[in-house]
């Protein structure tokens, strides 16, 4: 104690400074950064979760067309070889049934291709 009333000034303050102010300001610079850190881990979480929710969809998003694609070409072939061996006893051999299942493919391209360009 200096003069009795008050206590001595703490090693590194000025004399006319009170050191439990500068530990409140410690103090509450410390829960402003536990504050901080815990928002940061709050929106790290939050962006993990969102991540991982949209990880779990991307097979879905991919399976889905990639087995309608598979299944509308496999259809496609079947569909083009029951047709043929129906046209080869039709036409009583192969080359005038592969002649109209070209023919009728060449005609619903250009079909399908003149569509495409009208609504352009």
């Amino acid at each position: 104690m200096t003069n009795g009333s008050q206590p001595a000034a703490a090693p590194g303050f000025p004399e006319n400074e009170d050191p439990t102010l500068d530990v409140s300001r410690l103090a509450s610079a410390r829960r402003a950064v536990v504050g901080l850190t815990e928002i940061f881990e709050d929106s790290v979480d939050l962006l993990g979760a969102t991540l991982r929710e949209e990880a779990a969809r991307i097979p879905g998003l991919l399976f889905r067309p990639a087995a309608g694609i598979f299944a509308a070409a496999a259809g496609a072939v079947f569909l083009t070889a029951a047709a043929a061996l129906y046209l080869r006893d039709l036409f009583g051999g192969w080359p005038l049934s592969f002649l109209a299942l070209g023919a009728f493919y060449l005609l619903s391209g250009v079909v399908v291709w003149k569509l495409g360009r009208t609504r352009r």
